[in-house]
């Protein structure tokens, strides 16, 4: 079973990728970067509906 990417890391990668973007002569690499850039935060913003999902979850069942 593979392990999961934190949130953390995920969101360092992509502020990796955006100064590798920056300072990309290579129009090609850009691409594949944004590319991957955009996976990361796909993935992120799942993660934080998840997480709203599960706050609101824990507020109803405490009848908060």
């Amino acid at each position: 079973m593979s392990e999961e990417v934190k949130y953390s890391d995920r969101m360092r990668e992509v502020e990796s990728i955006i100064t590798n973007i920056r300072s990309s002569d290579d129009v090609d690499e850009a691409i594949k970067l944004f590319e991957t850039g955009c996976l990361h935060l796909k993935a992120c913003k799942e993660k934080i509906e998840a997480a709203k999902g599960k706050y609101e979850e824990i507020l109803s069942k405490h009848d908060i």
